[in-house]
């Protein structure tokens, strides 16, 4: 392969986010509709989220204690909830996910609310974040704490299919921006002194979901959002991510064993939001063990899997005569990419040169000017470190960047305009 060639590989693997994502904590990194009611322009069309009484939207079904690694020691109280939202598809679905209220007495208007989007941890339910006991989900807790420490109700989404019914229609944003607005509302019922007004921060895969939230539009207003903070969000130019497998036979081995233990989080959660889409059809007869995994394990469980694909078939797991499914995922993907976006609210996008993972150069970067052509002058971009590769790594950036992401909440949330700092 040309040297050309190999570049070019290198710079579509930290684009896509595809390594970058796996890592957001050892497990680490989303069709249509709207979180709050309307389209937002770019992703694929589904009308039929209003089969779902707007009503319903976040409503409570069930609240029981928290345990794990996603309870905060400073808050009053931590429950573990299960709410309705609205799916990858347009249907009703039940989801989980953790609320944590502040000590003290609520200021007027209720308490501020920070709605939380995770990272990756794979799609089978045993990844799901309510279910963790340490790892990434234990280490953002800690940040987290923070938050509720200082007086903001703390809410974070396990998303669809975590833990509930169904597949997680993994890069689905959509999906994931549903519930995270969902779950404020959720709340709201599970506690009257929660406010109506949050801020959506989220990271790697959550970033995504955080810039999909930051672009939803709609009538109701029984919850407000007032900003968004995508920390190494990952998501950009996803329309690559097909086209590179072609080169995992010059990949040094560890590389293309972690492309491989990825492909699955991705093509399952592809079929899951979209049904026409046929993963099975599109890979060799010795990739197909990677579809049973990305449906019922974990990344660490994706890894093993992908070693023994990769030592059976070190090569391009999509088969020949496949391109027309190929073009099928390849056009959902691209409707999920961050970089369509239309941008409502003021959003903080945050990245390190320390980053590995999602490769602020190649991943963030590019994306900045993007979302600042359609959504100016909303968007703000703190760049940690200082280059070729100095600044907090992949999983550090959500502490590192606390100060600042807290200075802009709580900027939003006095009704002040944030710090800029690479402004459109």
């Amino acid at each position: 392969m040309s040297t050309t060639r190999l570049a070019w590989m290198s710079r579509a693997i930290a684009v896509t986010g595809t390594v970058a994502l796996l890592t957001a904590g050892g497990i680490t990194t989303a069709q249509a509709g709207s979180a709050e009611g309307n389209g937002t322009g770019h992703a694929i069309g589904n009308s039929s989220h209003q089969s779902v009484p707007p009503g319903q939207r976040g409503r409570l079904l069930r609240s029981t204690k928290l345990t794990g690694a996603t309870v905060l020691p400073s808050a009053a109280s931590n429950r573990l909830v299960r709410y309705v939202s609205v799916g990858a598809q347009g249907r009703r679905i039940e989801v989980t996910g953790a609320v944590a209220i502040p000590r003290g007495k609520a200021p007027a208007g209720g308490w501020p609310v920070i709605s939380w989007a995770h990272g990756t941890v794979g799609n089978a339910d045993q990844c799901t974040p309510t279910r963790q006991d340490g790892g990434y989900i234990g280490t953002v807790s800690q940040t987290l704490d923070r938050y509720v420490a200082a007086g903001y109700a703390v809410v974070q989404t396990d998303y669809e299919g975590l833990g509930t019914p169904g597949v997680h229609p993994y890069l689905n944003g959509q999906s994931a921006a549903n519930t995270v607005v969902d779950i404020v509302r959720a709340a709201r019922a599970l506690n009257p002194h929660v406010g109506k007004n949050y801020v959506v921060m989220g990271h790697s895969q959550g970033g995504h979901s955080a810039l999909w939230t930051a672009a939803q539009s709609g009538p109701r207003r029984d919850v407000r959002l007032l900003g968004a903070v995508a920390l190494s969000p990952g998501g950009h130019n996803l329309k690559v991510t097909t086209s590179y497998f072609s080169a995992i036979p010059y990949m040094p081995r560890a590389q293309a064993i972690a492309v491989l233990a990825f492909l699955p989080t991705i093509l399952s959660g592809a079929e899951a939001a979209d049904p026409s889409i046929d993963a099975a059809a599109m890979l060799i007869p010795e990739a197909q063990p990677l579809l049973e995994v990305g449906r019922n394990g974990c990344i660490d469980d994706s890894y093993a899997v992908a070693e023994q694909v990769y030592a059976a078939a070190p090569r391009n797991p999509f088969a020949d005569g496949t391109e027309t499914e190929q073009a099928k995922l390849t056009a959902y993907l691209d409707s999920q990419a961050s970089e369509h976006l239309r941008l409502r609210v003021p959003t903080m996008v945050v990245s390190s040169w320390g980053d590995t993972l999602v490769d602020p150069a190649t991943q963030v970067n590019p994306l900045i000017p993007r979302l600042c052509a359609s959504s100016r002058p909303l968007v703000d971009y703190l760049l940690l470190g200082s280059p070729p590769a100095t600044g907090p790594d992949h999983r550090t950036t959500v502490a590192a960047s606390y100060g600042e992401a807290r200075a802009f909440a709580d900027a939003v949330f006095a009704g002040r305009t944030p710090a800029k700092h690479q402004a459109c």
